[in-house]
């Protein structure tokens, strides 16, 4: 009985020292638990500060984005603008490019007639030229004609002026020969 009594204890001083080591090996395992918790914890802080961190510079690369993409609608806006004035200012400029072409079309046929008319002009001209050379000849003809009719006229009229003083000489001379017969006459009558 005695020998079973030590047994007894020794397998409750068994158990016990067991229970010592199982409460040594919790309370380790807690600590270990914690400080892994503690660090895990801490690591997740660190993770999620670089995640905030990050979001924060990407909400500021989308920020920077978003005035990028409102300066570009903005210049998209004006171009666009600018784009409708250059249209319409493409517009008025072939319109009045088919206005000048249509005005140089005018103006090349009225030129075509015009031309048309010159030469027709151009022809009497030439024409006329020719009768006026004809008529300057005749003037000419006509000027050497009356030069020698001149010529004439004055050989004419010398001789003329020649033939008058001759007659004149003549009355004369007969004149005084009748004078003289007469005066023989009453000289042999008397």
């Amino acid at each position: 009985m005695h020998q079973r009594l030590s047994e007894r204890q020794a397998h409750i001083a068994s158990l016990e020292q067991k229970h010592t080591h199982a409460r040594e090996a919790l309370e380790h395992f807690r600590a270990a638990t914690k400080t892994q918790r503690e660090q895990d914890l801490q690591r997740h802080e660190h993770q999620v500060q670089l995640v905030q961190a990050e979001l924060r510079k990407a909400q500021q690369q989308v920020a920077v984005v978003q005035e990028s993409l409102d300066k570009a609608m903005h210049n998209h806006a004006s171009l666009e603008a600018r784009l409708q004035v250059t249209h319409e200012q493409l517009s008025s400029a072939r319109q009045n490019l088919e206005k000048e072409q249509q005005h140089a079309a005018q103006l090349k046929s009225e030129l075509t007639v015009i031309q048309g008319n010159l030469k027709q002009k151009e022809v009497v001209v030439i024409a006329q030229s020719e009768k006026l050379a004809g008529y300057k000849r005749q003037v000419l003809t006509q000027q050497a004609e009356m030069e020698q009719l001149r010529h004439s006229n004055i050989q004419l009229s010398t001789a003329l002026k020649a033939k008058e003083t001759f007659v004149e000489q003549l009355l004369q001379i007969k004149s005084l020969t009748q004078l003289t017969a007469v005066q023989t006459d009453r000289d042999e009558g008397g």
